[in-house]
Parts: structure tokens; C-alpha cells; sequence
């Protein structure tokens, strides 16, 4: 079964993603972006529209319909500009546990391992689509890129199941919808799921501004001697600042399963 649920705390919050956004230009995290603004508001109208339902009932996602499941958003542009640091601060002010975020490609991991489960029932993707939606009403994806045809045929039938059942969608992207999985394999097959996207999300583009990733590097050092103890710890540093993740040097690393 796909284990979607967040592993996130998921207290009552009254912070919006539009005042973490302004929380972050008042600490100069950020600096003021018409294109960032446009997709806060986008964000700050689906948070508003998932808290309010949210509150009216006590059997919380029950009465969720495709009718009245909130438009999501789809960001995209190049590296660098807050598309994930934009969905992430929308998934942590969201208050209920049905909600998922994820890097796409993961995702897709997921629902292959499921589907090959699944070999030999019938409609295996409506049970896969069923179990998607028992665990996220809201699903968050990083970096949604399509390259193969074996996902795109499988999104083309997943997205419309999901859609239908009333999932919210918010992505990030480097490729803007119509872009993706260009010259691919039986590609017309795919343009109804382009379309399906666009229908079910606000398309914004997010390229104008700054590069973040760049001003943090224009803000530091940029290289580091003698070598030695101080020096590990000043990249450590400098790459904790760049990808928000902490380095696990002595840890495992495991590819599907398997330790590399």
C-alpha cells in the first residue's frame, strides 16, 4: 500500500504561506519578486480554500468533491528561484494529515512498486488511485518532470482518477506544462494529461528575480585553506546553506533497496 502520509507535525497553524512570505521578506531571506507574489497568492487562495472546508465539518475531507476540491497551482522556471522553497512553506502551513509532499520521481517509484503488486487484478491503477487518496487529499510534487513513456502513459490514466476523486494538485517544475515530455514516444497520447494539468492548476511561471541559490554563494567565501578540519566544516556549512539538508557522511545510501 503507498504510504503517503505525512510524517510532518500537523498542529493547527494560523500562518499562512502568505505571511511566512512576508515573514521572509521582513528578514531579508527574500527580496520583493512580482512573480513570486503572484504564486504566494495563488497559494495563500488554495490554503484558504482547504481551511475553510477543512472547518466544516467535523469528518474533515468526507464531503471533499472534484466540484469543490480547490484549483492547485503548477510553478515552473529555472533552478533557483523559491518554486520548492514556495511549495514547502504552502505544505508546512497546511493543518491535516491528508496531504503528501514529494519529489516526483519518487512518486513515480512508489506507484510502480505498487502497480507491480497489484499484476494480475483488474484496474490496478483505480486501487493505486483509491490509495493515493485515502492518505492525500492535497499532493505536493517537486520537480515534476516526465521522460519515458512508460510514466507518461501511466499519468495520463493516474492524473484523470486523481483529479476526478478530488485531489489538489501543487507542483514545481523546471519545464512549463505544455513542454513536458517533449518528442517523447506516442506524445499525443499525452496531451490530453498536459491539458488535464492546466485545467485542474494555475499555470504561473516563476523565472523573473533573483536567483537565491546564486546569492548565497555571492554572500560566502568561495573556496577555503589549508585543508583540514575547519575547511570540512566550512563546506559542510556552505552545503547545508545551498540544499537545506543536513550531510549523513557515515550513512548507507540505498537505491531501490539495495545499499551502494
Amino acid at each position: 500500500m503507498l504510504n503517503l502520509k505525512s510524517s510532518h507535525s500537523t498542529a493547527f497553524t494560523p500562518s499562512s504561506p502568505a505571511e511566512r512570505y512576508a515573514e521572509a521578506l521582513a528578514s531579508g531571506q527574500f527580496m520583493a519578486d512580482e512573480a513570486q507574489a503572484q504564486a504566494v497568492q495563488e497559494l495563500d487562495r488554495v490554503w484558504k480554500e482547504l481551511l475553510n472546508r477543512y472547518k466544516a465539518s467535523k469528518k474533515a475531507f468526507r464531503r471533499f468533491r472534484r466540484q469543490t476540491s480547490p484549483k492547485g497551482v503548477y510553478m515552473w522556471g529555472g533552478v533557483g528561484r523559491g518554486k520548492t522553497w514556495l511549495m514547502d512553506q504552502f505544505y508546512e502551513s497546511v493543518p491535516f494529515r491528508r496531504k503528501t509532499r514529494m519529489h516526483f520521481h519518487h512518486f513515480m517509484q512508489h506507484v510502480h512498486k505498487e502497480l507491480n503488486k497489484l499484476s494480475g487484478q483488474r484496474n490496478p491503477l483505480d486501487i493505486v488511485a483509491d490509495q493515493i487518496y485515502k492518505d492525500a487529499v492535497v499532493i505536493c510534487f517537486d520537480e515534476f518532470f516526465v521522460s519515458n513513456v512508460t510514466d507518461a502513459m501511466i499519468l495520463s490514466d493516474l492524473f484523470q482518477k486523481l483529479f476526478v476523486r478530488g485531489v489538489t494538485l501543487i507542483a514545481t517544475s523546471n519545464i512549463a506544462p505544455d513542454g513536458l515530455y517533449k518528442n517523447g514516444i506516442h506524445r499525443d497520447r499525452f496531451i490530453p494529461t498536459i491539458e488535464m494539468v492546466k485545467k485542474n492548476c494555475v499555470v504561473l511561471n516563476v523565472d523573473a528575480g533573483v536567483d537565491y541559490r546564486l546569492r548565497v554563494l555571492k554572500q560566502a567565501q568561495l573556496f577555503k585553506s589549508p585543508l583540514g578540519n575547519e575547511a570540512q566544516s566550512w563546506i559542510s556549512e556552505r552545503y547545508t546553506a545551498l540544499t537545506h539538508t543536513q550531510t549523513n557522511s557515515h550513512e548507507p545510501i540505498v537505491i531501490n533497496n539495495r545499499v551502494v
